[in-house]
């Protein structure tokens, strides 16, 4: 969570109509005091049939997470039809 605060105080009086627009850029946000963990599990991962789960709720990410893809066949059948084949 953070928390920050600030006055703005007033700079111009303005009618707030669908034409206003507010632009707020507050550069790098970061976190003081504290720490987080690092998360210690895989970053690349195959899916499997059943549910997972990669524990990284409140906790630093050193790179992205990537999902291999489940390999896959299609072969044509007697039918006329593609045969869809999840290898693996």
């Amino acid at each position: 969570m953070a928390e920050f605060t600030a006055d703005f105080g007033v700079l111009q009086e303005a009618e707030f109509n669908s034409t206003l627009e507010f632009t707020a850029d507050f550069g790098v946000i970061q976190k003081a005091g504290g720490s987080v963990p690092v998360y210690g599990g895989d970053y690349e991962v195959t899916p499997l049939v059943t549910t997972q789960i990669l524990p990284t709720a409140q906790k630093k990410m050193r790179d992205d997470v990537t999902v291999w893809m489940i390999q896959t066949e299609e072969t044509p059948n007697a039918a006329g039809g593609v045969t869809f084949e999840i290898l693996g």
